[in-house]
């Protein structure tokens, strides 16, 4: 009989235990589930808002599409747009060949004038007049003064430029 006792307490200390346990996995169920729920309302209020936010972007695109057809209707047709863009295309690519040709021309212009200004003539040497006269002097004086003054320049530049 102590055996069924035994067995009646055992049997008592696991119900107990049992419904101890059920109760607190009833309360942790129910906080998992609330939990979850608002999990789920948090999802679908923000699957709301980016499904409104796709229809105002499509919205959107579709006025673009509009738009962009109108725009090749005013200019004539998508042939002349196409063969716009080729053209303004090929203008640009010749403007760049043309400005690396220019740089071209620069830098050969100026090995030339460096070549033709570094050969500096004398001036040559003036034979002494006989007879002096007053007009003759003042006339070689100038022309003197002249080429002394381009010389001076030719000079001056070849310096600069060497």
């Amino acid at each position: 009989m102590q055996h069924q006792l035994d067995d009646l307490e055992l049997t008592t200390n696991s119900s107990k235990s049992n419904n101890v346990d059920l109760s607190s996995s009833a309360k942790l169920y129910s906080a998992e589930v609330e939990f979850l729920n608002q999990q789920v309302q948090h999802l679908q209020l923000e699957n709301a808002k980016l499904n409104s936010s796709v229809k105002q972007k499509e919205s959107q695109i579709a006025e673009f599409r509009r738009t962009m057809e109108e725009e090749r209707k005013a200019f004539g047709g998508s042939k002349a747009i196409q063969r716009i863009v080729e053209l303004s295309r090929r203008n640009r690519d010749l403007a760049a060949e043309v400005a690396v040709e220019r740089n071209k021309v620069a830098i050969l212009e100026r090995k030339a004038a460096v070549n033709s200004q570094c050969k500096v003539k004398e001036p040559e040497p003036v034979a002494p007049p006989s007879l002096p006269n007053q007009e003759n002097l003042q006339e070689k004086n100038g022309l003197l003064q002249e080429e002394l003054s381009s010389t001076k320049k030719k000079l001056t530049e070849c310096r600069n430029q060497c």
